[in-house]
């Protein structure tokens, strides 16, 4: 199942999910660091916690850009929507009726978070890729266009983790983890700190 961009459709899938991980690590560790400033953890080093917190909230942002890319020709989810309908009648453990169902769905979904991905994409197209002078000049109309929270990043994932899963199913009849608990570890590394700091306090 090969692409006219010379992709095919496992690389493309084995692609998105290794950006599906890395996304839902950042967010994990951005919660994590959210976590730590309500605590004296954070006072150790502010500007380095402060600083992690907006590098991992950013390559969180710019990994779902990736994912829900629009641009033409880009190995987004909607690349892998148009390889599925073309090739519906091919997969091994699916219906072509039940695979242009799914993409049907999907796409309904899609278009009810379209709010929330378009606040993602204004934060990376106005202040990461490049700064629009708007930005700037208008900083609160680009506050209100591209704020997203942490529960809204966890939605759009997961439906990007629904939407791998199932079309893993379709591919080859089983889904691969879309989780890697080697890289959630941050909660581990506050708890040793704050147990250290309460040891040191304490003596």
């Amino acid at each position: 199942m090969r692409q006219r961009s010379g992709i095919t459709f496992k690389q493309l899938m084995t692609w998105l999910m290794v950006e599906l991980i890395d996304a839902r690590a950042h967010v994990s560790i951005s919660k994590s660091l959210r976590r730590a400033q309500r605590s004296g953890v954070v006072k150790i080093a502010p500007s380095f916690f402060n600083l992690t917190l907006g590098a991992h909230r950013d390559a969180a942002t710019m990994c779902i850009n990736k994912v829900f890319d629009q641009s033409r020709g880009s190995g987004s989810i909607y690349m892998l929507f148009s390889a599925a309908e073309a090739q519906a009648g091919t997969f091994k453990c699916a219906t072509g009726a039940q695979v242009r169902a799914a993409i049907t769905e999907y796409r309904s979904e899609l278009q009810r978070l379209a709010p929330v991905l378009g606040a993602i994409r204004t934060r990376r197209h106005k202040t990461m890729a490049h700064i629009d002078p708007e930005t700037i000049t208008k900083p609160e109309d680009y506050v209100r266009e591209s704020t997203v929270s942490f529960r809204q990043m966890d939605e759009v994932l997961g439906l990007a983790a629904a939407i791998l899963g199932t079309f893993g199913r379709f591919y080859s009849g089983k889904s691969a983890p879309l989780d890697n608990p080697a890289l959630n570890d941050s909660e581990r590394l506050f708890e040793f700190i704050s147990n250290a700091l309460a040891k040191v306090t304490s003596g």
